[in-house]
């Protein structure tokens, strides 16, 4: 597969969150399109969850390409979420597009799926969208600083917390619904924020039940790692993480005169 450089600056694609102006170029420690090119040449994605971990950015990649090659999973499509005016946009993207993109995803489920309508799927707290047309091939790869987790499909296992990760997504569901303006603070925080709000809640949940810390002690383990890492590396997304998780919870009831 031969690599072409081309000259067209950067085109973003769909709406962008906070720091994502448009030929700001890969974030630093990106896998690069080479290297992602190698990885694709026989299979139809590689991902990277870096949980633990072992580097400065998590990764997804994945090749569309107008034939199948019948040697891996096949993608034709990749489902993912966008923010968009304070609020999170479902997009797809196919292979049809610009030469070269580059553009923010955000927090929830991102999906590949195949001509037969099969579905790999991932977990993440949001990133950024790098996207190369070589070839007849699209090669994308969606990097994030916080990890992105395997969430089932026929072509892969979980990855330890993924289960965990979409209990903590479901919760943050509940709370666009019912608190005010929480949606528009979460869709505008960072990534490293977002995974720190599920690490401070996941701490939360583990002080208030043994049963729960001592269901899963090698996750345990893991994840008190992470915050510690946080904690030392990055103080203000944990902060804001903080922030947000309070802001998820319902306002306590005033108390009503006897």
């Amino acid at each position: 597969m031969t690599i072409t450089q081309h000259p067209e600056p950067l085109n973003q694609i769909g709406p962008t969150g906070p720091g994502s102006a448009a030929g700001s170029g890969p974030p630093a420690g990106s896998i690069g399109l080479p290297e992602a090119a190698r990885l694709l040449e026989s299979l139809g994605f590689v991902s990277h969850a870096n949980l633990p971990h072992s580097g400065p950015l998590a990764h997804l990649v994945v090749g569309l390409r107008p034939t199948p090659t019948l040697q891996h999973f096949d993608p034709r499509e990749i489902h993912y979420w966008v923010a968009d005016g304070g609020r999170g946009r479902a997009r797809e993207l196919a292979l049809a597009g610009p030469l070269r993109a580059e553009s923010e995803f955000s927090w929830g489920r991102l999906e590949i799926v195949d001509r037969h309508l099969v579905t790999n799927t991932w977990l993440t707290f949001g990133g950024r969208l790098l996207q190369d047309l070589v070839g007849d091939e699209r090669i994308c790869r969606f990097v994030s600083p916080a990890p992105i987790l395997r969430s089932g499909g026929p072509s892969q296992v979980y990855d330890l917390g993924a289960a965990t990760i979409g209990g903590f997504f479901a919760r943050l569901m509940i709370a666009i619904d019912y608190q005010p303006g929480f949606e528009q603070q979460l869709t505008a925080a960072t990534p490293l924020a977002r995974y720190s709000s599920f690490l401070a809640d996941f701490r939360r949940r583990c002080e208030a039940s043994i049963r729960f810390r001592e269901a899963d002690e090698a996750l345990v383990d893991l994840l008190d790692i992470e915050r510690e890492r946080i904690l030392a590396g990055d103080p203000a997304d944990w902060a804001a993480g903080r922030d947000l998780l309070a802001a998820a919870q319902p306002e306590p009831a005033a108390a009503q005169p006897r």
